[in-house]
């Protein structure tokens, strides 16, 4: 639930206007999720003791007075049956009536949980606009601390319009930090971070998850395209083949937690939905973790070629010759910036990731 929060935010600008909005977010959703499943159990308790109370009871009211008539000949014995027949049909529509209130209520904590969020203040993105159109994201002079740990420190790039960015680094080197803040999820403790105006961006997460509605809805969400212009990006990704063989194909409905898809299947649908979406950049972060090398570098080259500006955070060294820049983090810094044949020569670090990559299946030699 969290992950499709955060996509449906992404997509609207919605989180760069509200101050904390995916911390408040989860937090409800997580107190929302144990208040369900609690009310769930004692419900069920209710419900099962008062239609046992609720049917004992009738009935013993209708046998009593029915015999009480039938003894004074006032109704036929016939008629008790008759009225024991209905006694459950009405017994549920008197159910049916008081459990309206029971509805009204639940609906109206969900009304005022969503209405929490929907009415905090409105506040100005974090990231201020640059009238430079070249550029598409600036970083200057960022730092960045979780707490009193100091993930990112003075971090200074420049992204240009329709830039291929690769973002590579050891564990805990600050990547998936840096894409967030890029994203606008977090603030900077220091420096600024410029946006061109009006950019419009897309995220596909590493650990993805599916809303529970169909295929065709996960890809367009709110925005009404074509089937033709959705079958054509899920071909640019690989996705258009497994979708059809679906019962039912784009209109099949995604089970909880997108079940009946493989990992990188619901990697592919999620990318499907960026590009469909038609952002200005598109965030990546780790979406090849999921994927078979082969079709890891299927995608990456067709993102590639695309017009839109990609930005991607990999441990997978895949066709890292054809991305325009890489940058480098090292223990939260950027120790070198440049394209993969100087990386290769002067920076250290990754050079040492390269080969280390070369000696595992986990790469594919480039071209």
């Amino acid at each position: 639930i969290p992950f499709s929060i955060l996509c449906l935010l992404t997509f609207t600008q919605n989180i760069l206007r509200y101050p904390h909005f995916y911390e408040k977010i989860l937090h409800l959703v997580k107190n929302l999720n144990q208040n369900n499943k609690t009310y769930t159990r004692l419900n069920g308790i209710r419900i099962t003791v008062s239609q046992f109370y609720m049917e004992c009871f009738s009935n013993l009211v209708l046998l009593v007075l029915g015999a009480i008539l039938a003894s004074s000949h006032v109704i036929e014995f016939a008629d008790i049956m008759v009225a024991i027949a209905l006694l459950d049909q009405i017994t549920q529509m008197i159910f049916a009536v008081g459990n309206i209130k029971i509805m009204i209520n639940e609906y109206a904590i969900h009304e005022r949980r969503i209405f929490e969020v929907l009415d905090l203040p409105e506040q100005k993105s974090y990231q201020k606009q640059m009238n430079i159109k070249t550029y598409a994201l600036q970083m200057n002079h960022v730092s960045f601390a979780y707490d009193t740990s100091m993930v990112l420190s003075d971090v200074s790039l420049e992204i240009f319009t329709g830039e291929k960015i690769a973002i590579v680094g050891g564990s805990g080197s600050g990547k998936s930090t840096m894409l967030k803040l890029l994203l606008g999820l977090y603030k900077p403790n220091e420096g600024e971070i410029l946006e061109k105006p009006n950019l419009k961006r897309a995220y596909v997460p590493q650990d993805v998850s599916l809303l529970e509605k169909s295929v065709l809805e996960n890809i367009t969400l709110s925005t009404r395209q074509s089937i033709r212009e959705v079958q054509k990006s899920a071909s640019m990704v690989k996705a258009n083949e497994f979708i059809v063989k679906k019962p039912d194909g784009y209109f099949y409905v995604i089970g909880e937690d997108g079940a009946g898809f493989s990992g990188g299947q619901k990697t592919r649908i999620i990318l499907t939905r960026a590009l469909v979406q038609k952002a200005d950049v598109i965030f990546l972060d780790e979406v090849t973790s999921a994927l078979d090398t082969k079709t890891a570098k299927e995608i990456i080259e067709t993102l590639l070629t695309l017009p839109t500006t990609v930005v991607m955070v990999t441990h997978r060294l895949v066709d890292m010759d054809n991305f325009d820049k890489i940058v480098v983090l090292e223990n939260g810094k950027i120790s070198g910036v440049g394209k993969h044949s100087d990386l290769l020569e002067e920076n250290f670090c990754y050079a040492q990731m390269y080969k280390k990559a070369m000696r595992t299946s986990d790469t594919i030699p480039l071209k």
